[in-house]
């Protein structure tokens, strides 16, 4: 009785002593920082829109329609809805390119003046996953999932 007891202890500490970069985030997920292909910015320049943006449990990709994310080569970010400026920052690539980092000034103090929920882009975001075609970035309780243009 006593040795399932010190089990049950052991794995109950293993378990909740695991950190959050110790399970995938979004099914199968890759390391960008795996790929050389990957740790540079090639991949993440040029424009994506969102497909799915799920805060707190909710998708609230909505609040995107009509958004484009310019990702470009010398490091500027560019929000445009139907093809108007919206909002410029930069973006870059740390932590051998598993993470991407947007920076936005206007929508550093959560600011909706300019749509509800786009200030949530402006943040440091786990790149989950990426191809050609799609990227997964996670914060938190936050993810997107966008999909090149």
């Amino acid at each position: 009785m006593i040795y399932r007891l010190i089990l049950a202890l052991v794995v109950a500490v293993s378990f909740f002593s695991c950190g959050e970069g110790d399970f995938p985030l979004i099914g199968n997920t890759t390391n960008p920082g795996d790929d050389p292909a990957l740790s540079g910015s090639g991949n993440v320049e040029g424009n994506w829109v969102v497909r799915q943006f799920v805060d707190e449990g909710e998708d609230e990709a909505a609040s995107f329609s009509g958004i484009v994310l310019a990702f470009e080569p010398d490091g500027v970010f560019k929000m445009r809805r139907n093809s108007d400026l919206v909002a410029t920052g930069s973006w870059n690539l740390e932590n051998n390119g598993r993470e991407l980092n947007i920076v936005v000034p206007v929508f550093e103090n959560e600011n909706e003046s300019l749509g509800e929920d786009l200030y949530e882009i402006h943040d440091s975001w786990q790149l989950s996953e990426i191809s050609d075609d799609e990227m997964h970035l996670v914060e938190e309780d936050e993810f997107f999932v966008l999909v090149r243009q």
